[in-house]
């Protein structure tokens, strides 16, 4: 067993989801700890005042975590988890239309790469439910349209044996 099929034997995820936007002078560094079967969540980051932050919750108790845990961390752990597992998000989530494109310019720099766009349709009001087996809780986020450009994702990460 390999690739999907094998993701039900995951215990734990670590990764630290970084971001730079020079033009906005925003710098991010989100740490995460992440146990599928349990939905106990770590995080580790710094606040607007640069000052440590330090969370462990369980996503299968969000009503009675605190205030931070639902406004901020939460909604940063669905965002930072998307990105993450990307490509499985796009194989799980039957609701969206998943379209590839091969060789298509790169928006900034030289050279070409295979175009993944995935459109989320609108439902009740333009909220769509995420999550279930993929992250843990559904939860109500705003319909999006994703265009995710990069040679190294490709159907090979959907495909049994596929290295990961």
């Amino acid at each position: 067993m390999d690739g999907l099929d094998s993701y039900g034997q995951i215990e734990a995820v670590r990764y630290t989801f970084n971001i730079q936007i020079p033009a906005l002078k925003l710098t991010l560094a989100h740490s995460w700890e992440w146990q599928p079967k349990t939905g106990q969540v770590s995080y580790e980051s710094k606040d607007k005042d640069g000052k440590p932050v330090k969370v462990t919750y369980n996503r299968n108790q969000l009503n009675s975590a605190p205030a931070n845990v639902k406004d901020e961390v939460d909604p940063a752990f669905m965002n930072d988890n998307y990105w993450f597992i990307f490509p499985f998000h796009a194989y799980w989530d039957t609701s969206a239309t998943v379209i590839e494109t091969d060789k298509q310019k790169l928006p900034i720099g030289a050279g070409t790469a295979k175009l993944m766009s995935v459109k989320y349709h609108a439902e009740a009001g333009g909220l769509r439910k995420v999550g279930g087996s993929a992250i843990g809780n559904a939860r109500l986020v705003p319909s999006i349209d994703v265009v995710y450009t990069a040679s190294s994702w490709n159907e090979d990460y959907l495909q049994p044996n596929a290295a990961m």
